[in-house]
């Protein structure tokens, strides 16, 4: 293990921070940026926040949805042509929130930015960490997937920046363009597919021993159909990111509601997203010392208790913890 921490300049810890950056640009931005236009759409078009959710809904729907099938055309296509493209579909997403005429363009546009961040950084980002690592595979997932916890630290309070000076349809432009000139080009020049590509091995290591009896065979989907373990898998954690991405989705205008100015607000919504993104690699880190099957079932109870929170009387204190605890535990989905 020691050799795995030394072993930091490997090319593959590098793909894991451009995933970490591609979840911070769309998949953080799918679930943490109507914190921040969620009011300015209602004043702008007079949609309602009902009106909003549905489509919010819908969005996470369809970001689900197309995990299955990114999953499956990542066994045949190239993980690096899917996410350049994801990278250039979904940073225009951005740009169409901005500038949708009607809550049906809306769904539309907040659709593909869901899908977008699954297939720039979300299924096929993990498919591409589960190529380039093997033993110290947690630990990549918690870095390549805190950015989506990250951006919500960063993005809702970077949007309300901008709407100080500038219209919406500005501030959704100027987002979208500037992830669409960073990300696309470090996507293009920087994924590669397989360590293979590179004459190298998952970890940056030699196998060790000589167990090895050539790649395992691509699971079909007759054979995930009548595994019960896919469908127990899929139902939990498919409820639990549903569940977490519904809770911090409305945070700061839920935490406005119980009277807190917006400053206080966005600043509770970013101290879970910020303990979100520690929980990942937290989860990660413990996922690689206890197991994935012990570690999923202490994550689960740990949510329970951290959502309870809720339960309390509605005060700073009360707040604070469910942001800090809430945060931590959400993440780890």
């Amino acid at each position: 293990m020691n050799d795995l921490l030394k072993n930091a300049q490997f090319y593959s810890w590098k793909l894991s921070w451009l995933i970490c950056l591609a979840n911070f640009c769309l998949q953080g931005s799918g679930i943490y940026l109507m914190n921040a236009f969620m009011e300015p759409l209602c004043d702008t078009h007079g949609w309602s926040r009902g009106d909003l959710g549905l489509a919010m809904g819908i969005g996470s729907l369809c970001g689900t949805v197309s995990m299955s099938l990114l999953s499956t055309a990542a066994l045949y296509c190239s993980l690096s042509r899917i996410i350049v493209i994801a990278a250039v579909v979904g940073s225009l997403s951005i740009v169409s929130l901005g500038f949708a005429p009607n809550i049906s363009l809306f769904t539309l546009a907040f659709s593909s930015l869901w899908v977008a961040g699954q297939a720039c950084g979300g299924v096929i980002g993990n498919a591409l960490m589960s190529n380039w690592f093997e033993r110290c595979r947690g630990r990549a997932f918690g870095i390549a997937n805190l950015g989506t916890s990250l951006s919500g630290a960063v993005l809702p309070f970077v949007a309300l920046l901008l709407l100080e000076f500038f219209s919406l349809e500005m501030t959704a432009a100027i987002m979208g363009l500037t992830i669409f000139f960073l990300l696309t080009p470090l996507c293009l020049l920087f994924v590669v597919d397989k360590p293979a590509d590179k004459n190298s091995f998952p970890d940056g290591l030699p196998p060790v021993g000589t167990t090895d009896t050539g790649p395992a065979a691509p699971c079909t989907w007759k054979a995930l159909v009548h595994c019960p373990s896919a469908y127990k898998i899929g139902l939990a954690f498919g409820l639990g990111l549903m569940m977490s991405a519904g809770v911090v989705g409305q945070l700061k205008p839920r935490f406005s509601d119980l009277g807190f100015s917006d400053a206080a607000a966005m600043s509770l919504m970013v101290l879970t997203a910020a303990f979100a993104a520690a929980g990942k690699y937290f989860w990660g880190w413990t996922s690689d010392k206890l197991g994935p099957l012990r570690t999923a079932k202490l994550l689960f109870a740990a949510n329970i208790l951290g959502l309870a929170i809720a339960f309390l009387p509605q005060n700073v204190v009360t707040c604070l913890l469910f942001a800090t605890c809430c945060g931590l535990f959400l993440g780890g989905f």
